[in-house]
């Protein structure tokens, strides 16, 4: 393996390491910062930005190498957005019977939609790259059939 490609692994691993630590310190605040009626509130924008970014460039980093290098990854983000999507409902219900006591803060529905929206775009381009080297895959066959 080249030097090159070494590295872009390594940042690879280490930029998944960081999105995913940020993701769980997202969690983990949002349901403290909820339970507590909005205690760290102060805090909470802040993660949930630093989050949000760090995963658009985490997304944009694994598309492009699919696409580049046509690397497959196998880890998939979907436990991300089934807990982020589960700790909303959730918290939507109790903030219903809390009759406003719990809210649940602007930043995190926010953080919440640009979560399913990365995860839509990824979802879609994978399907799109899946769908385009099967035809590739057919034209190759059907190529070599003729000659």
């Amino acid at each position: 393996m080249d030097p090159k490609t070494i590295k872009e692994n390594i940042f690879n691993h280490y930029l998944k390491i960081l999105t995913n630590s940020f993701a769980i310190l997202a969690l983990i605040l949002f349901t403290l910062n909820f339970f507590s009626e909005n205690k760290y509130n102060y805090i909470l924008p802040t993660i949930n930005a630093l989050y949000i970014s760090l995963l658009s460039i985490y997304a944009t980093n694994k598309e492009f190498n699919r696409w580049k290098i046509k690397h497959k990854s196998k880890y998939s983000g979907e436990v991300f957005v089934y807990i982020w999507t589960f700790l909303i409902i959730l918290a939507i219900l109790i903030s219903l019977f809390s009759k406003g006591k719990m809210t649940i803060t602007d930043s995190t529905i926010s953080s919440y939609i640009a979560v399913i929206t990365i995860f839509a775009i990824t979802r879609k381009s994978k399907s799109i790259f899946t769908k385009k080297n099967k035809n590739n895959i057919k034209n190759n066959v059907n190529i070599n059939k003729k000659i």
